[in-house]
């Protein structure tokens, strides 16, 4: 029995001696956070479109700054193109045509329309006309308008009448009256013009 001792002492030993070691082992870390996703970055804010603008005033002050205490950079005389880039507190930040920029009171700028294509006159309303029976007297008449820039028949005269009728002259007079045009353009500008009716009767 001595002699069987000694091991077993021994071998209880080494089993407490594995058990504390297991019970004293830390503990295995927490898994690691999943990393958050980045953040999206915000999308850039667009560009200002450019605003086309024509002076008003004679000698506009171009200024350094947006306001009336900011030096004079140039002076621009009524009708000066200028393109607009930024509004701030009622200025307006221009660039000129020679790539100098500045800033100018919104209130002596207008905004500049684009220019019309050149374009004849269209007719807008045909006169209303009445069929003859057959009775009265035929013939030609031409007749000349003058339309006025907002399409409208302001004057008329006869300028033929190999009809010889008075009252057919009158008659494509008063037709030619009711017309209606789209008025020409020319040189970015709305002009009169003059309109030749030719009547058969």
């Amino acid at each position: 029995m001595s002699r069987r001792w000694p091991a077993a002492l021994a071998a209880a030993l080494a089993g407490a001696a594995l058990l504390l070691r297991c019970a004293s082992a830390p503990p295995p870390p927490p898994p690691a956070p999943a990393p958050e996703p980045a953040p999206e970055a915000a999308p850039a804010a667009a560009p200002a479109e450019p605003v086309p603008y024509v002076v008003k005033g004679a000698k506009t002050q171009l200024r350094e700054g947006p306001s009336t205490k900011a030096s004079v950079l140039a002076r621009l005389g009524k009708g000066e193109k200028v393109t607009g880039v930024e509004e701030k507190e009622g200025w307006v930040l221009v660039k000129l045509r020679d790539t100098r920029v500045g800033w100018i009171r919104k209130d002596l700028l207008v905004k500049d329309a684009p220019c019309p294509a050149d374009r004849p006159p269209v007719v807008l309303t045909q006169p209303p006309i009445r069929i003859s029976d057959g009775t009265g007297p035929k013939g030609r008449v031409v007749v000349e308008g003058s339309v006025d820039a907002g399409g409208k028949v302001t004057a008329v005269k006869v300028t033929e009448n190999p009809s010889g009728s008075p009252e057919l002259a009158d008659r494509a007079k008063s037709e030619l009256l009711l017309m209606t045009f789209t008025p020409a353009v020319k040189n970015c500008r709305v002009v009169p013009f003059t309109y030749v009716y030719a009547r058969n009767f």
